[in-house]
């Protein structure tokens, strides 16, 4: 793979909070490497783990803020029933 290729996938997901920049380059690269049926490299085997993982992270975190938000409107929809 082409050194330069390869930084994206080397730096993306690795910082936190994630740069944004690098992180759509290595996807682009990424989707570029899959249309075009190429051989992926450990870097990109190892990018595609840590973007699984990231997911399913993300995923959760979801889930998880998708309930609070349903618990706090039930308390505000309470809340303003008691007012009235």
């Amino acid at each position: 793979m082409n050194p330069s290729l390869k930084a994206p996938f080397d730096n993306a997901l690795i910082s936190s909070p994630v740069d944004i920049s690098v992180f759509q380059a290595a996807n682009s690269i990424l989707n570029q490497l899959i249309t075009n049926k190429q051989p992926l490299d450990t870097p990109v085997r190892n990018y595609v783990r840590r973007l699984t993982q990231r997911s399913e992270r993300l995923y959760a975190k979801t889930v998880i803020l998708q309930k609070e938000k349903t618990n706090l409107e039930g308390v505000v929809v309470a809340h303003r029933n008691a007012e009235f």
